[in-house]
């Protein structure tokens, strides 16, 4: 049997799986069949157990080998999924947002250096937090737990959230500290409006979304009725059966955590993601950058750049969580 690296995008109880091959040069590779039994046998006790219902896609190159579906998209009206069915897919986002930033700094719009103050004058130590501590997570910002999580969906806007997030203090001094928050990148889906003077979801549609031909991903940035949306689900808490996720407000997450798709548009993004890879802040391509491993660093003489990630460094961006939903890498 041929050695087979994975990578898995699962977003729990809904949820896409994404694995990329690479097959040992002397070994055969499984034949489609086989690996189809192989994955079904492996995901059945997930789906028996309400621990995954979704779609598993496995891709060699640009070609599709497998894209399965699993369980259902709606069970209270038995709606199965398909290959087609669209999920929300968390923090997965954030790379879209990176790669907007990217372009526009290619384009000279921004700067990686840039101070978000240029953009908030009154937010707390503004003139301190660079366009690149905000995708590196390195800002200080804290998320708006009490304000945003948890709430019926409404139509938070970016400079809705940028309002909220400015009145709480900052968790650390700004560059000082490594914090994982979606609240960097709902200032960065802020900034990047600011600077088009369009809307966050036009913008990654330019940028991101129809470059690549991902005609199956888009925003829950408002209320709008998405269709093939799957709904969100958990196990049970307190026995086998099936719970649903939720209620959760996804409009104070765009940038960071409020993106759909379906498993061909993020095996599009992948392919994109991975063969094109940021140098000095210019990219050739789509300039998704190789794998996480480019990430925005400030210099000793306080320039901001793209480069390769050094062991002690922190990935810039990782498959992410949202309120009932995880996303794991394997």
């Amino acid at each position: 049997m041929a050695a087979i690296s994975t990578k898995l995008f699962v977003q729990m109880k809904s949820a896409i799986v994404i694995l990329l091959i690479a097959t040992a040069a002397a070994a055969a590779p499984p034949s489609s069949k086989e690996l189809g039994r192989s994955i079904s046998d492996y995901v059945a006790p997930y789906v028996k157990y309400h621990a995954f219902s979704g779609v598993v896609l496995v891709g060699k190159g640009d070609d599709i080998v497998i894209n399965k579906a699993f369980g259902d998209a709606n069970y209270e009206f038995g709606v199965p999924n398909t290959p087609d069915t669209r999920f929300a897919i968390g923090s997965i986002s954030k790379r879209f947002t990176f790669v907007v930033v990217m372009h526009l700094v290619r384009e000279k719009k921004l700067s990686l250096s840039d101070t978000l103050s240029k953009w908030v004058p009154d937010f707390p130590s503004g003139d301190k937090i660079t366009i690149a501590t905000l995708l590196n997570h390195h800002s200080g910002i804290q998320d708006p737990e009490d304000k945003f999580r948890g709430k019926f969906p409404r139509n938070f806007t970016p400079a809705d959230v940028v309002d909220a997030i400015k009145t709480q203090p900052l968790g650390s001094a700004p560059g000082a500290t490594y914090s994982y928050t979606t609240a960097n990148y709902a200032v960065l889906a802020y900034i990047i409006e600011r600077v088009t003077g369009d809307s966050y979801a036009n913008v990654a549609k330019k940028y991101v979304y129809e470059p690549r031909g991902m005609h199956d991903s888009g925003e829950l940035s408002t209320t709008v009725f998405v269709p093939r949306l799957a709904n969100g689900y958990m196990p049970g808490p307190f026995s086998d059966a099936l719970s649903v996720c939720g209620p959760e407000d996804t409009s104070w997450k765009t940038g960071g955590g409020a993106s759909y798709s379906t498993t061909r548009d993020l095996m599009r993004f992948a392919r994109a993601y991975l063969d094109n890879a940021p140098h000095e802040g210019r990219a050739r391509g789509m300039g998704y950058g190789r794998r996480e491993h480019h990430i925005a660093r400030t210099q000793r003489d306080g320039s901001e750049r793209i480069g390769p990630r050094r062991k002690r460094d922190h990935q810039l961006l990782h498959e992410g969580c949202a309120d009932n939903r995880r996303a794991l890498k394997q």
